[in-house]
């Protein structure tokens, strides 16, 4: 706890800045409380890692009301995001270019009338792809329709449905009027952010978790049917809801997506620490911001890495996060 007078420090051990899920489940926790909250992400440094730390500015009485705030805020946003895919049907982040773009048409058209689902999927599409860029498939899925080109943080393919991937996910988490049920997810939530995670749900990790992937990057096989317990899914959530912070966007006839960048080994994607609690605008500007050491003037104490690795033998596209590492500073 810092001043009690005025602001109040959740530790969420849960969540560590070295590992990209952890990382991109933090940035989500606080995109779901939201810029009005007055609540910012930090991270403390123990025992040789990173954990995020939020801090409320508004002053909740005590820790234990602060997580449930928290808690609360994620299983209600699971539900509108529910909600929100729903109703605007967008087949997958990949699909074909004019459903893609009758999904923002809608959007906007809703603003008025429904702010919340309509202010998610506006959010949500430059997360998810961008329509800027675009190419004909003929795989048997789309049959020579023009496509968007989509996230490189959707590391799907085949089978794996990465935006149904997310509905399932979301299920585990959202608000129900059924009490047991809420309470179930609540607490799966709240394990998520301050307990170690145990890997106890059945949900797929969408290629975000490299502790789950210690099998499929080594053999040649779909991954799809595995249905062993492997993620932890109210991490890939908060994940999920991260993804508006790293959008996508087109530079000279090429799709680029915020937060990776391409050397001669392969495509990276990388995430800074930093100490200091900052505000969610001010984390937008931080992981678009190009790398150089001038984030060490900006507060950034370790940025780190991780390969975006092809996996699943010859049936395809799929991908996989692999073990994260330091990115070295540059010199200029």
């Amino acid at each position: 706890m810092t001043d009690q007078a005025t602001t109040l420090e959740l530790e969420l051990t849960g969540l560590k800045g070295d590992h990209p899920l952890g990382f991109l489940a933090a940035c989500g926790a606080l995109r779901v409380l939201g810029p009005y909250s007055g609540v910012r992400l930090g991270w403390t440094e123990s025992h040789g890692t990173w954990t995020a730390v939020l801090r409320d500015r508004v002053a909740t009485h005590t820790t234990a009301a602060f997580q449930a705030r928290v808690v609360a805020a994620i299983a209600q946003a699971a539900e509108t995001f529910l909600d929100t895919l729903t109703l605007f049907k967008l087949p997958d982040a990949e699909c074909p270019l004019d459903a893609f773009r009758d999904c923002g048409r809608l959007a906007l058209k809703r603003r008025s009338t429904d702010p919340d689902r309509a202010m998610t999927m506006v959010d949500l599409l430059p997360g998810l792809g961008t329509d800027c860029l675009s190419t004909r498939k003929d795989t048997r899925k789309y049959k020579g329709k023009i496509v968007n080109y989509r996230t490189d943080l959707a590391l799907t393919s085949g089978n794996q449905n990465f935006v149904s991937g997310l509905q399932k996910i979301a299920v585990r988490v959202r608000f129900s009027q059924d009490q047991k049920a809420c309470a179930e997810n609540q607490a799966r939530i709240a394990k998520a952010l301050v307990k170690p995670w145990r890997y106890e749900d059945s949900e797929h990790s969408l290629g975000w978790d490299p502790t789950t992937q210690r099998l499929h990057a080594l053999r040649g096989k779909d991954p799809s049917p595995d249905k062993k317990n492997r993620s932890v899914a109210a991490a890939i959530f908060l994940a999920s809801q991260a993804l508006p912070l790293f959008p996508c966007f087109a530079v000279g006839g090429w799709l680029h997506t915020t937060g990776f960048h391409h050397d001669d080994e392969g495509d990276w994607f990388s995430w800074p620490i930093w100490r200091d609690p900052i505000s969610l605008d001010a984390l937008r500007t931080l992981v678009a911001h190009p790398f150089t050491r001038n984030l060490k003037e900006r507060g950034v104490a370790v940025v780190y890495r991780c390969h975006r690795s092809h996996t699943g033998g010859d049936k395809g596209g799929y991908h996989v996060f692999g073990h994260p590492t330091k990115r070295p500073w540059p010199e200029t």
